[in-house]
C-alpha cells in the first residue's frame, strides 16, 4: 500500500475510535455501514455532478492551441520551448486545488489568456483561457502527469511528444 493510503488508513483508524461527539468519522462509524455508504454516495454524486456541469459549461472544440510552459526547468519540460502548439479535442481543462496530506502538484502548462487558437475551431474559448493544460501530481512516492491535450496526436508530435518521453523518464520521487 502506498504511503498516502497507509497514512489515510491510520488517520481513519484513529478517528474511528475517537469520541463521536467530536469526530465526524467516529459518528459515522458508530452509525453503521449504511450511514457510511450514504455519505460515500453523496460525495460520489457531488463529484459526478461537478464533472457533468464542467463539461456542459466548457463547450466542444477541436483545435490546435497554444500552450504556455510555466515551469521551464521541470524534468517534464526539458527540451521544450516556452510555448508550443498542442492538439486538443473535447473539454481539455483542469481545476486544481491546494494539495493535502503527502501530496504535491504543479501546473506545468497553461492555456494562454488570449489568442489560444492556432488552427481548427473552438467553442467556449473563455473557459479554456488561463486554465491548466498540463498538471503534475505527486502522492507519496508515486507521480502522475495529466494532459489536457493529446501530446501523442499524429499531427502535433513534433511539438509535444517530448512531454510523453519526459513523463515516462521522470526521476523517482525522493
Amino acid at each position: 500500500m502506498s504511503d498516502v493510503l497507509q497514512q489515510l488508513a491510520a488517520t481513519l483508524e484513529q478517528r474511528k475510535i475517537a469520541d463521536p461527539e467530536t469526530s465526524y468519522v467516529a459518528s459515522l462509524h458508530q452509525s453503521g455501514l449504511n450511514k457510511i455508504l450514504e455519505k460515500v454516495g453523496e460525495e460520489a454524486t457531488e463529484v459526478i455532478l461537478a464533472a457533468k456541469d464542467l463539461q456542459q459549461n466548457e463547450g466542444r472544440s477541436e483545435l490546435v492551441a497554444e500552450v504556455d510552459v510555466l515551469i521551464e526547468d521541470h524534468p517534464l519540460t526539458w527540451g521544450m520551448p516556452a510555448k508550443a502548439g498542442a492538439f486538443s479535442r473535447g473539454t481539455p481543462v483542469f481545476a486544481t486545488s491546494i494539495p493535502v496530506l503527502d501530496t504535491d502538484r504543479r501546473v506545468i502548462g497553461i492555456y494562454p489568456e488570449r489568442d489560444l487558437l492556432l488552427s481548427g475551431y473552438i467553442e467556449g474559448e473563455k473557459q479554456l483561457q488561463n486554465r491548466p493544460s498540463m498538471v503534475w501530481v505527486r502522492a507519496g512516492k508515486g507521480q502522475i502527469v495529466l494532459f489536457g491535450f493529446r501530446p501523442q496526436f499524429r499531427g502535433s508530435t513534433a511539438a509535444t511528444f517530448k512531454l510523453v518521453f519526459n513523463s515516462l523518464l521522470l526521476p523517482p520521487v525522493k
